[in-house]
């Protein structure tokens, strides 16, 4: 790894010395508490290219394949990883972002550094990792606008995680603001934003570990000018799309703001601004035509509702969007400014402020999920995880209940079993979708604010009844989250009902699995005050820059979110980049055409599977229990989803079945994530379904050979089922093969 990297042939080196020599320990904090930090990034670890090049070359890619099926056990358990060249997901793991954190921890003088989507995620995540429900923080009082409201609103209500808030020139202050057994966190800026109070760090430090407290310093003021990890703090935070990046031009996503349905519905050509700030611009942007509200007939195509949608221009007139990359919007009149921080101005009027408030776009790709789902408007981030958590804390606040499906996608379920429990005091009861009567009496009034559930399950592909089960939690007053990942353009949740519908489109709705988002800010990890590291699990608690996520819903919601106070989007800050907004924006207008084609191979190779005798799981299938439910609530004409899954029963026989079907047939690849045009396999129950334990997995009905099959479309059909007919027939003669 430190000289150019070598491509994996053959099998899983698990000693990789010949190709990867022993690692530079460039990244732990370098003695001299005064060494210059551009020395510092000088003596760091150099990334060349994968064929020699100077530069690293960009990993783009979201998943990472293995060539044994033991190694990815291996991987999600925590034996193998990044510092071997072992790498699983980009929200894990990327080697470009790592390369990038590498740097980072250098110029700061840290062990580690990690890559987030925007400067808000970072500090609400280390927090969040630092404290629990009802702990306490003391901060500086002369703060950023958006980290003081993140301490004064939104983290009392939804994680019961108070502040007391101090003038750090005052150090007998800060003492008596510590308050023992409950303050975790010593917050400050080392140069502080707006006022330039500059924070004695050494003294500060002092006082907080003499007391177990950990130090969390932004310096983003001030890179270069002062080293807070060498003069004693233990994290240290930056906004690298500040002077580090230098360019205002590296975006992360949308974020506050009151703004109405029209902004997500205008059918309009953005005109350039001119002159001085036109407040009346009736002339060029018309009214909006409602095309982003939920479209009456609850069988509308979703392409119809696509090709209805408002389509951008180019600046020049060109018949694609101009890509907004700027951080950064000016204004000609300072008033401009005031308003628009106001909320009397905004996108509607085609006004921006940053690139974390509204891109435009990113808004355009936001009009473009709202209107496949049917939905007012439409939020996108960072990530799947980065939204589902943003959804679930804006709609719950500590104390409060969440009714979900036992089963989940691994990390939803690690996040509402052990996460939010302890940092936010928000509980789930995971029920039996299939027994309304079981999601009934889950309900505890006054308490339950969610039913939270997955269209089509991942991995077990029950299909949740949408219809009957937002009656009952609408007559109860919760609000219905439905999960439509694996079910975009087949299953339109919000027409059934759902309030809110989130989607991971880096999975089918980009199809590439290459959708990395630009990470804008950044977390440095330290040795904690305690002597410790402090424990942000690779597999949990880092925000995402990747795969990004949609979230589709009312627009009240949408707007609670990006609240300048209490909006979960604007305060967790999950941004995304415009550069990958603009390139989703390019794949969607064939997702239709790309999910038949998933569907209709998923439906053939099911159904030939079955007739040989393996026990397949596809709602295709008529004897699958939901086969009727989903008939009935499918949109027409686009099947029964494309991911199939095959029972072996042993992890011993899934893995052999699917080594077979990567290294001899070429059927596929074993790798997690889906909706590629090449076929990925994996073992559910060792990879993406790893967090849950043994009695979780097999209550949500996953057997420890459960594979699943996301079903691509290269190649003809008949070529691919060639190739997985030849891996079968391997398998029945090594007597590995178990028919029903």
């Amino acid at each position: 790894m430190a000289l150019a990297m070598m491509k994996r042939t053959g099998g899983d080196d698990l000693h990789r010395d010949d190709i990867m020599p022993p690692v530079k320990k460039t990244m732990k904090p370098l003695t001299p508490i005064l060494e210059d930090p551009v020395a510092a990034l000088a003596n760091a670890r150099h990334e060349f290219g994968e064929h020699g090049g100077v530069n690293m070359s960009i990993e783009a890619s979201t998943t990472f394949t293995v060539m044994e099926p033991e190694t990815m056990r291996r991987m999600f358990s925590g034996e193998l990883g990044p510092e071997r060249d072992f790498f699983i997901y980009s929200r894990h793991f990327n080697p470009t972002v790592l390369n990038l954190g590498r740097q980072m921890a250098a110029l700061e003088g840290t062990e580690a550094a990690y890559c987030t989507a925007s400067g808000m995620s970072a500090i609400s995540f280390v927090l969040m990792q630092l404290c629990s429900s009802g702990d306490h923080v003391v901060a500086s009082q002369t703060l950023y606008g958006g980290t003081h409201a993140l301490l004064t609103h939104f983290f009392p209500r939804a994680c019961n995680i108070t502040t007391s808030f101090v003038d750090l020139r005052d150090h007998d202050t800060v003492k008596a603001a510590i308050v023992e057994g409950r303050t975790k966190v010593l917050y400050f800026e080392s140069v502080s934003n707006p006022t330039l109070t500059v924070a004695d760090v050494p003294e500060l430090c002092r006082i907080a570990h003499e007391k177990g407290v950990t130090v969390v310093v932004d310096n983003t003021f001030a890179p270069m000018v002062l080293s807070p990890a060498r003069l004693g703090a233990d994290v240290v935070v930056h906004s690298i799309s500040k002077y580090i990046s230098g360019g205002a031009d590296v975006i992360a996503d949308p974020c506050p703001f009151s703004l109405s349905s029209e902004i997500f519905s205008t059918m309009a050509l953005a005109m350039k601004r001119a002159g001085g700030d036109d407040l009346d611009r009736d002339d060029v942007m018309p009214p909006a035509k409602k095309t982003m509200k939920p479209l009456t007939p609850m069988w509308v195509d979703p392409v119809a509702a696509l090709a209805n949608a408002r389509h951008e221009f180019g600046e020049h007139g060109g018949v694609n969007m101009s890509i907004e990359a700027s951080a950064t919007f000016t204004v000609m009149e300072p008033e401009t400014m005031r308003r628009l921080f106001s909320g009397e101005l905004g996108p509607d009027r085609d006004f921006f402020i940053y690139s974390r408030h509204f891109n435009p776009t990113v808004l355009n790709l936001g009009r473009q999920m709202a209107a496949l789902e049917g939905t007012e408007a439409a939020y996108c981030t960072a990530s799947g995880m980065s939204a589902i958590s943003s959804v679930l804390m804006q709609l719950c606040s500590s104390g409060d209940h969440v009714v979900a499906s036992q089963t989940l996608y691994g990390g939803t379920h690690a996040l509402l079993t052990h996460f939010f429990p302890r940092a936010c005091n928000i509980t789930t009861s995971f029920v039996d979708l299939r027994d309304h009567d079981k999601v009934k009496a889950a309900i505890v009034e006054g308490r339950t604010k969610v039913l939270y559930f997955e269209a089509v399950s991942n991995p077990t592909l029950t299909v949740a009844d949408v219809p009957e089960l937002c009656r009952i939690a609408h007559d109860k007053g919760l609000t219905v989250v439905v999960d439509n990942t694996f079910a975009p353009m087949v299953l339109s949740p919000a027409r059934l009902g759902a309030d809110v519908v989130v989607h991971s489109i880096s999975k089918y709705i980009s199809g590439g699995a290459d959708v990395i988002a630009v990470s804008s800010w950044l977390l440095a990890n330290h040795s904690v005050a305690s002597g410790e590291k402090a424990e942000f699990s690779v597999m949990g608690s880092y925000c995402a820059c990747v795969s990004i996520c949609a979230v589709c819903g009312p627009a009240s919601l949408v707007n609670s979110m990006m609240d300048l106070h209490q909006g979960a989007l604007m305060l967790l800050g999950p941004t995304m980049n415009a550069k990958v907004a603009f390139e989703l924006s390019e794949r969607i207008p064939h997702l239709g055409l790309r999910m038949k084609e998933h569907c209709h191979r998923a439906l053939v190779y099911a159904t030939r599977m079955k007739k040989l005798g393996l026990k397949v799981i596809y709602p295709g299938l008529e004897d699958h229990p939901d086969h009727t439910l989903l008939k009935s609530l499918a949109n027409k004409d686009y099947g029964y989803g494309g991911i199939l899954c095959v029972d072996m029963e042993t992890e011993e026989r899934a893995n052999r079945l699917m080594s077979l079907l990567q290294n001899c047939t070429q059927f596929g690849f074993m790798a997690v994530s889906l909706g590629y045009h090449e076929t990925l396999m994996s073992c559910s129950g060792s990879s993406t379904s790893s967090e849950m334990n043994a009695e979780e997995k097999a209550l949500a009905g996953i057997s420890p050979g459960l594979v699943r099959m996301s079903i691509g479309y290269s190649g003809t059909l008949e070529q691919r089922w060639n190739q997985l007919e030849k891996a079968l027939s391997r398998l029945q003669d090594s007597n590995l093969l178990q028919k029903n």
